[in-house]
């Protein structure tokens, strides 16, 4: 069991695992940190936190424990099985025991294959933006991004910003990562085939898009194949720089009436298409009834696609009605 070095508010927290991790003899300890991010003074502010609570779930459902102690302190889970997949949570609770701040680990964390001996737990104060740990390798303008794996943070295309822009031509076709479960950021050695304008992931693949085209990257296998254009679109430049919607049923759509010109902050040009992603990875296309440039793009629950704005001829909202095929 670890303490926090002297300045630091928050506790260390020792686990003792149970079973053979890496066919040792002896049980391996592992040290749990909590850290603050950017903001460093966050569980200093008023109301200050004075006692911190890290709890440990098995997604298997047979596993939980607790332990709590003062900012500053050490605390121990004791023993717990090594064969289990966790999801840790923590909370800041002031003197009143109300909750000032909180944090939650990426799901299903398999302690027994960690590498090193630390697990880092970012918590931050709550009904605020925060910052985690370190950041992505470069910092881009106009770069699509996504989610990957349900724990990655993925940025490729686009173009260095001023302060990468010093240091070096930034690869508009690399990708850089941030690991929510290392709290770091990475970038890829390789690169995509195309510069992505847009962006769209399923599982380990990629589909990047440009006006010129789109791709399909398995980023395990490290293999690419060309997209087919989908009937009914003139071009990939019809959609390209659009924003993705992520569906609840698992479609994407690349919205062109939502994407971004030059300067970043001005709306592209106007487009009615949107291109339909499906869970197999069928391409198809819907139609807005008004081009749009600069339109806003979501997806609601139990209603659908909803486009707004962008058109000042068209009605004010579009709506892809949940399994439909037109816009209304």
């Amino acid at each position: 069991m670890k303490t926090q070095s002297p300045g630091r508010a928050l506790p260390a927290l020792g686990l003792l695992l149970l079973g053979c991790v890496g066919c040792a003899s002896e049980p391996r300890t592992i040290t749990v940190e909590v850290v603050p991010g950017h903001e460093t003074g966050a569980f200093q502010e008023d109301p200050p936190v004075a006692r911190v609570e890290v709890t440990a779930a098995a997604i298997e459902g047979d596993v939980t424990v607790s332990a709590s102690a003062a900012p500053g302190g050490a605390l121990d889970f004791g023993e717990i099985p090594a064969d289990r997949a966790y999801t840790f949570e923590v909370r800041g609770l002031d003197a009143g025991g109300a909750t000032v701040a909180r944090g939650r680990s990426a799901s299903g964390i398999h302690l027994a294959a960690l590498s090193g001996e630390v697990l880092s737990l970012f918590a931050q104060r709550t009904g605020r933006w925060s910052r985690p740990p370190g950041g992505l390798a470069a910092s881009r303008v106009g770069a699509p991004g996504a989610a990957l794996a349900e724990r990655y943070l993925i940025l490729t295309g686009g173009g260095a910003a001023a302060v990468s822009a010093a240091a070096g031509e930034v690869d508009p076709a690399r990708i850089d990562a941030y690991d929510i479960a290392g709290w770091g950021g990475s970038a890829s050695s390789g690169a995509l085939p195309r510069a992505a304008l847009s962006l769209v992931v399923r599982g380990d693949l990629l589909l990047a898009i440009d006006d010129e085209g789109a791709t399909w990257t398995d980023l395990v296998a490290g293999q690419s194949a060309e997209a087919a254009l989908p009937m009914g679109l003139g071009s990939f430049a019809e959609v390209a720089g659009g924003r993705t919607i992520e569906a609840t049923d698992g479609r994407s759509f690349v919205v062109g009436a939502a994407r971004a010109g030059e300067p970043a902050e001005a709306p592209g040009q106007p487009s009615d298409a949107v291109l339909v992603v499906g869970v197999d990875l069928t391409l198809s296309v819907a139609r807005l009834r008004h081009a749009r440039a600069g339109a806003a793009a979501v997806w609601v629950e139990g209603v659908g696609l909803v486009v707004a704005g962008g058109s000042a001829e068209g009605a004010g909202v579009e709506v892809l009605g949940d399994g439909a095929t037109a816009f209304l």
